[in-house]
């Protein structure tokens, strides 16, 4: 059942068509390195997971609550075959026009089909 829901969203998603934002990629930065004998830290190269396509939502009335900014927070929709990773909190989604968005938060995953987080523009 899991795979026929998973495959009508991945139908929905190819409908939505350019409604979306196309050819994303989520960044997962690893963690610096900081070198006791010079005293400076080295930020740590980023992994790079593409995306083909997230739904930009925004929250409803009945959502907001202390955690959610209506100026600079946004609901993300991504069908989870697309991506190869499981989303964390601190990875970075980045559109093709250099957009960045934080992941601060991971809302849930109704039978594994899509990635709902909730995003806060950088």
């Amino acid at each position: 059942m899991r795979s026929l829901v998973s495959d009508l969203i991945g139908v929905g998603f190819k409908t939505i068509g350019d409604l979306a934002e196309q050819d994303c990629e989520l960044l997962r930065y690893p963690d610096s390195e900081y070198d006791p004998s010079t005293g400076t830290v080295t930020p740590g190269t980023p992994d790079s997971y593409p995306i083909e396509q997230v739904i930009e939502t925004r929250f409803t009335a009945t959502e907001l609550n202390g955690d959610v900014d209506l100026k600079t927070d946004a609901r993300f929709i991504i069908h989870a075959p697309q991506l190869t990773v499981t989303p964390e909190e601190e990875d970075v989604i980045v559109y093709q026009d250099g957009t960045r968005w934080n992941v601060k938060k991971i809302l849930s995953v109704p039978g594994k089909s899509v990635w709902i987080l909730h995003m806060t523009k950088a």
